[in-house]
């Protein structure tokens, strides 16, 4: 009985602290997060423009003139840099933005930043208080898709077309296997951003954008796009 007594009394002390371990660390990462994320806010001013949509910021990333404006709204996990090298053939046909959905970018985090409603009617209100006017073409990619479509259901008047680019499309997960296992990884990948998990899987390397960036830094200059050329 003393042994048996004793034998629980210790695992829970383990499983304790285990516990406190785990929430440690998350408390440390999430600090290591929230520095590294002033240092880039020191370094890297937002391209764009912040706009308060009530006790947040969105980033919209505007170019051009004209009309309709061109929306881009980016894949999941995604900002609206991986569509900057876009931005200056874009602008030059009419006007375009490139939004940052809560918690990329340089938008603010929000809890509900992973649904696409959410996205959808937080670039509705950061359109309306930058005073972006309608009409607009919503470009959508991969699960950005969602949030065009979303977006255009909710106010049709103002959407005067649509464009899906490798849209995720909404039965994906029934007809095609990994498409589940994707987004899920992707998700984990976007809720654990505040808790510093990405900024240090990059830091130390193990992540593959990481690993990706130190292989472009070998490549020729002649060879990458805007870089030098032999004459």
């Amino acid at each position: 009985m003393g042994r048996g007594s004793f034998g629980v009394g210790g695992f829970a002390k383990v499983v304790a602290g285990a516990a406190v371990g785990v929430v440690g660390g998350m408390a440390a990462s999430a600090l290591y997060q929230v520095r590294g994320a002033r240092r880039d806010r020191r370094r890297y001013a937002p391209p764009g423009r912040m706009i308060d949509i009530g006790g947040r910021r969105i980033h919209l990333w505007t170019a051009g003139t004209g009309s309709p404006t061109v929306v881009v709204v980016p894949g999941l996990a995604e900002s609206g840099l991986n569509w900057a090298g876009l931005l200056p053939e874009l602008s030059a046909e009419s006007s375009v933005v490139l939004y940052d959905r809560a918690g990329l970018g340089w938008s603010d985090p929000s809890p509900w930043s992973g649904s696409a409603l959410r996205a959808a009617r937080d670039l509705r209100r950061a359109l309306r208080k930058a005073e972006i006017p309608p009409p607009y073409v919503v470009v959508g990619h991969s699960a950005g898709g969602y949030v065009a479509r979303l977006f255009a259901a909710e106010q049709p008047g103002a959407v005067a077309g649509v464009v899906l680019v490798d849209s995720s499309h909404p039965e994906q997960f029934r007809r095609l296997a990994g498409s589940r296992a994707e987004l899920v990884r992707l998700t984990l990948s976007e809720v654990l951003t505040p808790l510093g998990a990405r900024r240090l899987a990059f830091d130390a390397g193990w992540s593959g954008r990481a690993r990706g960036a130190a292989e472009a830094r070998c490549v020729p200059p002649e060879l990458v796009p805007g870089g030098s050329r032999s004459t």
